[in-house]
């Protein structure tokens, strides 16, 4: 009764706010992209300095409710931010924008990373490499949980599939009788 009771005055209570509904607006609209008029979808519509906010639609709307005098800042990856200050001196309770975004595009330099000093060093040893079979695999302990005395066994798969049998029986089978030079002509070659 006392937890009904306790709900009820909870359920009915009426917070006061330190703004008065006169000074609130709604402020609705569309993110778009400056150049080519695309609308951006899940951007990121925040009051500035606080952590009350919205994403934009897939369409790129958005809706959101702030003070007059408020500063809302939308966001978006690949996107210049922008601020948009609300005047104080707005006599309307809502309004609409169409909220133009620039790409933001920064250029990298190029990076190229060679593992091997040549790539015929780099076939070789990526065809001398020992390769475990898959039952010998082992589970690495990992930090804070405890090792399983009786884990499941892993069971066969009740369905069988052609394709898996094909490449398992005939192909696998087939590549590993290949001596090592004839598997290095297999592999596709770097242009």
């Amino acid at each position: 009764m006392r937890c009904l009771l306790l709900f009820l005055l909870l359920s009915c209570s009426v917070v006061v706010s330190g703004q008065s509904s006169e000074s609130l607006i709604a402020v609705s609209g569309v993110v778009y992209e400056e150049r080519t008029v695309r609308t951006i979808p899940y951007a990121t519509v925040q009051i500035a300095g606080t952590a009350e906010g919205t994403i934009s639609a897939a369409n790129g709307f958005f809706s959101i409710v702030a003070a007059k005098g408020d500063t809302l800042r939308l966001s978006s990856v690949g996107y210049q931010p922008v601020l948009l200050p609300i005047p104080d001196t707005l006599q309307v309770s809502r309004i609409t924008l169409m909220v133009p975004m620039q790409i933001d595009t920064i250029m990298l330099e190029e990076a190229v990373v060679y593992p091997w000093p040549s790539r015929e060093q780099f076939r070789e040893a990526f065809l001398a490499l020992e390769t475990r079979d898959i039952n010998e695999l082992q589970m690495m302990p990992i930090p804070g949980i405890r090792k399983i005395e009786n884990p499941v066994p892993i069971q066969p798969h009740p369905f069988w599939n052609p394709a898996s049998f094909f490449y398992e029986e005939l192909f696998l089978k087939t590549l590993d009788r290949l001596p090592k030079k004839n598997k290095a002509k297999t592999l596709p070659k770097w242009e």
